[in-house]
């Protein structure tokens, strides 16, 4: 192990260990952070590059099964969150570390996107602003 990251640990009232991350000399998240279940199972793990995502996000429920992954590479892709009944609940674009796109929330029942907010650069903006500068940005790369 790399000696300028040391691992953080928290725990539940019960004395069960709730979460775990590396970190950095400045206290960043960096290297693999897990999340665990009162039962002791894994929740969700995560991979950071100096407080980015940057690599596998898996989210598991309380008995073990897998809910489902994804990968962000750099702080780009899509970050996803999954309800307990497997049901997409959370899908939200990031942009070198910061939400920049559309995020949408979804039904834990019947499945249907019930909100969607829109962002630039970490910033919630109306959907007029969003589509304007993403046409501005199109406009620039043709």
């Amino acid at each position: 192990m790399n000696p300028e990251i040391k691992v953080m640990r928290s725990y539940y009232p019960s004395g069960a260990l709730w979460f775990e991350t590396e970190v950095n000399r400045q206290g960043q998240r960096d290297g693999v952070s897990l999340e665990y279940h009162e039962n002791g199972k894994p929740k969700c793990q995560s991979s950071w590059r100096n407080m980015v995502f940057d690599g596998v996000f898996k989210q598991w429920r309380d008995d073990g099964v897998l809910l489902g992954e994804f990968v962000i590479t750099a702080g780009n892709g899509v970050f996803k969150h999954w309800h307990d009944n497997g049901q997409l609940g959370l899908e939200t674009e990031y942009r070198k570390g910061a939400k920049h796109g559309v995020s949408r929330v979804y039904d834990p029942l019947n499945g249907k996107c019930i909100l969607t907010q829109y962002f630039l650069s970490g910033r919630k903006v109306p959907k007029k602003k969003y589509i304007e500068e993403m046409a501005k940005m199109d406009q620039a790369a043709n």
